[in-house]
């Protein structure tokens, strides 16, 4: 019977001796595995001082796989695994078995101040790392150079609530497992808004990928998985798959240029999306010459970061054959390096991606391998239709001819730089709320929007604020109009960009080609719009309003009562009665009620008792209203009406407004009678 824990200082001995304790001397080194030595260094960095051995651990994970194959062999594997946790403070056994009799939350407390995270052993005697979460390196989550996906991991250790950042790494087992689903298992536990108990087994992942039917029973061992076969795994779990493929050869017109792999990968990233990269493993030929590589197979890691400095750029991966968060550097070829693919044809691929870890010493070792991109796929939210591609093409086209213009008109270079990211409309309208320098903050907000948004900022020439964005609806097809709104931040910025797009001539380096691209949607949309009458009305005379209340005398028994014809008058223009004519029996002193109608009408009639306004406008919506008083010096017209005046911000120029109306319905010259004023 196993110890329920078991408690030593940290070393990669002492690891070893702690999982041949719990499963035997049947384990071969383990020191020796590449893994083990990677999460060493990396558990090194972080200043890891204890770990504790948790005996019998159920792993959801490795049951599921067990009882759809190991529980048929003939070995006894075991269904039970065993968890390894890690601490930066020194643990003691009798800490925990004190804490966990005398006061458990303090023992919690101290345990969550130091912990690192966990790795599951498996009961597999070659293939034994099971679901490890380790915490992600401070150093990376504080450079505003790097960024790097990860998400609370809660964990439960004798009902002691531990939680560790990170997402869930572990090694093909290589049955019930290969590479690009132990990729596809990491990228599903890192979307965003997945729970843990949500994602399928590695097992499940390859029953998904391989099959139609229900336990088939050609689907282990796997060897690994098709394109086609990782694209339907994750169709699977109803996220829709974007695709991008890169020419490795150079003269692939359909697939995408290796210089675009990090301007497209970074938006996704930024947006809280991990992705899949398809590669071919290249290693050190001895035959080949000094600088050449031959081809050792596919693979498929997991991208979760990313580095964006000046002098370097680089992914951070899940690779189940190194480790979690991998530090892969992304290098220009230049021709400096020959690779010989699978029928032996040497190549020159215009960029290669090298995996680096540190080695015992905290020194960074020198790769053995090169990873040439050939695909990434991206799994979305179903909503999300449209692609990356056509916003960064848009977006490079907008930056291209702005610095274009500078070098014809001013002799100088100027840049723009931008940068995109997917965001929730909710999102989206925080950030509107939240930036005072927005003026059609309004518009913005009432206008009606879908619920994803590519969000591409532009930024002035080393700026860090920016000049204003597009707003491209995620959820429109390619060929739709996409542009969702234009957010203006600085004005006179921003009309230099304008001017640009607006002003284009014959020699322009827009593409003719616009179906990779949105760039004739932007200057459409930003050229003037032919003015519309409603858009006339509602700045005359104020947007239509509902009427605010209705008084109990302007309804009887549930029917409205409406003024009739003899008590009001609509004039949709000039009228050749005049005002007087038009009204004869109201004498100087009295008065009549007016509103402006939703068509743009002026309607005068009779304010009977307390039938006001809306029977007027018959109980419809209308524009600014209120009185109209014949005086001695003519008529004074103000804007006393509580249901559909009082709450114009711009109510003096409305009425101003109005009173033109009334002089061009009612004129005669030189007729002072037919005067009106405000009042």
């Amino acid at each position: 019977m196993h110890s329920p824990f078991l408690i030593c200082q940290f070393a990669k001995e002492t690891l070893s001796n702690l999982v041949r304790e719990r499963f035997g001397d049947n384990f071969p080194d383990i020191v020796k595995k590449q893994q083990v030595g990677f999460i060493y260094n990396y558990l090194k960095e972080l200043n890891a001082t204890s770990i504790l051995l948790e005996s019998e651990y159920v792993d959801r994970d490795y049951l599921e796989d067990y009882s759809r194959y190991y529980v048929k062999c003939f070995n006894r594997y075991g269904e039970r695994c065993a968890r390894l946790h890690f601490f930066s403070s020194e643990i003691l056994h009798s800490q925990i078995e004190k804490g966990l009799m005398q006061d458990p939350k303090n023992l919690e407390s101290e345990l969550q101040n130091s912990y690192l995270g966990f790795m599951v052993i498996k009961p597999l005697p070659k293939t034994f790392i099971g679901k490890t979460c380790l915490k992600v390196y401070p150093r990376v989550c504080e450079d505003k150079n790097k960024f790097i996906l990860h998400k609370p991991y809660n964990v439960n250790l004798f009902g002691l609530k531990l939680s560790v950042n990170s997402i869930p790494f572990q090694e093909q087992d290589k049955v019930v497992s290969a590479c690009a689903t132990t990729a596809i298992w990491s990228l599903l536990h890192a979307q965003k808004h997945t729970d843990r108990y949500g994602v399928p087994s590695s097992s499940e992942i390859t029953l998904s990928a391989i099959n139609h039917i229900d336990n088939s029973s050609n689907s282990f061992p796997n060897k690994g998985l098709s394109n086609k076969q990782i694209l339907r795994a994750i169709d699977v779990q109803s996220y829709r798959n974007h695709k991008f493929d890169f020419d490795k050869i150079g003269n692939n017109k359909n697939r995408y240029s290796p210089g675009k792999f990090f301007e497209i990968l970074k938006p996704y990233l930024d947006s809280g999306i991990p992705m899949l990269l398809g590669c071919d493993v290249y290693s050190k030929s001895e035959s080949n010459s000094e600088s050449g590589y031959s081809f050792d197979g596919s693979h498929a890691v997991t991208i979760l970061g990313y580095k964006n400095s000046p002098d370097e750029k680089a992914i951070y991966i899940h690779d189940d054959r190194f480790g979690p968060y991998a530090k892969a550097i992304i290098h220009t070829n230049e021709k400096k390096f020959s690779f010989s693919d699978p029928e032996g044809v040497i190549i020159f691929p215009s960029i290669f991606i090298t995996l680096h870890h540190k080695n015992q010493e905290g020194h960074w070792s020198e790769p053995i391998e090169m990873l040439v991109p050939d695909s990434l796929i991206i799994p979305t939210n179903p909503k999300i239709r449209l692609p990356l591609n056509k916003i960064i093409n848009t977006c490079d086209i907008i930056a291209e001819e702005f610095s274009h213009y500078y070098m014809q008109t001013h002799s100088r270079e100027e840049k723009i730089s931008f940068d995109i990211k997917l965001i929730t409309l909710a999102e989206f309208r925080d950030r509107i709320i939240s930036d005072a320098r927005i003026d059609n903050r309004y518009e913005i907000l009432t206008k009606n929007s879908p619920r994803f948004l590519w969000v591409a900022r532009f930024f002035g020439d080393g700026s860090s604020h920016s000049i204003f964005e597009i707003a491209f609806d995620a959820t429109d097809i390619p060929q739709g109009e996409a542009i969702a709104h234009l957010v203006v931040l600085e004005k006179e910025d921003f009309e230099i960009v304008k001017n640009v797009v607006l002003n284009l001539k014959e020699g322009s380096i827009i593409p003719a080609n616009s179906v990779d691209n949105f760039f004739p949607n932007f200057v459409r949309y930003l050229q003037p719009e032919i003015p519309k009458f409603e858009e006339y009305l509602n700045k005359t005379y104020g947007a239509a309003r509902a009427p605010l209340r209705l008084k109990p005398e302007e309804t009887l028994n549930g029917q409205l009562h409406t003024q009739s014809s003899n008590l009001r008058k609509i004039f949709f223009g000039r009228s050749s009665p005049l005002i007087q004519q038009e009204f004869p029996d109201l004498g100087v002193g009295q008065h009549l009620i007016w509103a402006i109608s939703i068509e743009g009408a002026l309607l005068i009639g009779h304010e009977v008792g307390e039938l006001g306004h809306p029977t007027l406008t018959g109980y419809k919506f209308a524009r600014i209203s209120g009185e109209l008083h014949r005086t001695t010096d003519g008529w004074a017209i103000n804007a006393k009406s509580g249901r559909y005046s009082g709450d114009y911000l711009n109510q003096n120029e409305l009425l101003s407004n109005a009173r033109l109306k009334f002089m061009e319905v009612f004129y005669e010259e030189k007729n002072m009678e037919c005067s009106f004023y405000m009042n």
